[in-house]
């Protein structure tokens, strides 16, 4: 069953990556995000191939990851309400699973592996229900155009649902983004907003992210402390430490992709930074790095700058999720298209409409 799975699995991902690679470069125009993504993808395996760590599977996947990508953008730009609604409901779907599986398996799948990154449950950690709650969310507005209207029955009881969820995910992280979003949603009741929003949220991630890099912050630490047992937030401070103190010994290329971060004693393995930004430096150094600084600013700055709190909501709760966690690239993608072609989708929509 399994080896079935992994060959419709793979079936899958050849047919997306063939046919909405050519059919996007042929049907849609290559906008600057399109470039900055192909570089990204394009440095992190060139990266690994420096660092000897690149193998076959890697690079079909980057070359997956870039049809998942247009395949997003294709749809997003042909029809944005349906694509955010099949969006909307696979993740509710994907999250409920996860959720059961975490109250039926509270060790994770493996009883081997009951801590650490190993323990795994249907999406993988737990986590990585963080994005599928702030889709969720997002989805929602999108399609109910909520966040200009005065809070409502049908969407108070949404947010109780998603709010359930979220605690059930047991997860500090889901928990601050749930909260976030909230919290834009309820700063009053324009959906279309300034550069200052915008700017706020760039600001706010950007000194966050300098304080783990640049110092041993004691604010950092009374932030963390607030939300665990102890200043080190399970930890993280000494995982963010050692994922810096990796990408300065190794600056251009990285460690490799077999890099771990099991910055304990106690035996736990760390397989990942807890970081994005850290994540990518440690692996595969300053060039995928800078490119992923790249991308987010031009979210925030610019042409392909977001102009919808719905969109700001989704994207500011993301920041706060990679700051603290170590996103896989395809949500990483999932968001970036979703704040650019999202709106140009509306667009057309409304000109077939009018």
């Amino acid at each position: 069953m399994a080896t079935l799975f992994a060959l419709l699995s793979t079936l899958v991902k050849l047919f997306v990556t063939f046919d909405y690679i050519p059919k996007v470069l042929l049907q849609h125009k290559v906008t600057l995000i399109d470039i900055l993504v192909v570089l990204f993808l394009f440095f992190q395996a060139f990266a690994a191939f420096q660092s000897q760590t690149l193998y076959l599977n890697y690079v079909g996947g980057q070359f997956f990851l870039l049809g998942l990508y247009s395949f997003l953008k294709h749809f997003l730009l042909l029809d944005c309400k349906t694509t955010i609604k099949s969006l909307f409901l696979t993740f509710i779907l994907f999250l409920c699973v996860q959720v059961i599986t975490q109250l039926l398996f509270p060790v994770g799948f493996d009883s081997l592996h009951p801590t650490g990154d190993n323990r795994l449950y249907f999406l993988g950690r737990k986590n990585i229900a963080t994005p599928y709650i702030i889709v969720g969310l997002g989805g929602f507005y999108l399609l109910n155009k909520k966040m200009n209207e005065f809070i409502s029955l049908k969407e108070i009881i949404f947010l109780g649902l998603f709010g359930i969820l979220s605690f059930l995910t047991q997860s500090s992280t889901a928990i601050i983004c749930y909260g976030l979003f909230i919290f834009i949603r309820l700063l009053g009741l324009k959906e279309n907003i300034g550069k200052l929003y915008s700017l706020v949220s760039m600001a706010v991630y950007v000194c966050f992210s300098l304080s783990i890099i640049f110092s041993q912050s004691t604010i950092l630490s009374t932030f963390t402390a607030i939300f665990s047992k102890n200043a080190t937030f399970s930890g993280r401070i000494n995982i963010w430490q050692l994922a810096i103190r990796i990408f300065e010994e190794n600056f251009w290329f990285g460690r490799g992709l077999d890099v771990n971060f099991n910055a304990w004693t106690n035996g736990i393995i760390v397989n990942s930074a807890h970081n994005t930004l850290l994540d990518i430096l440690a692996r595969t150094g300053i060039f995928p790095g800078v490119l992923f600084i790249v991308l987010l600013m031009n979210l925030f700055l610019g042409k392909y700058r977001i102009e919808s709190k719905t969109l700001l909501a989704m994207l500011a709760s993301f920041m706060i999720y990679i700051t603290m966690e170590t996103s896989s690239m395809s949500i990483l993608l999932l968001i970036i298209v979703l704040c650019v072609y999202w709106p140009r989708g509306e667009e057309k929509l409304h000109e077939q409409v009018t």
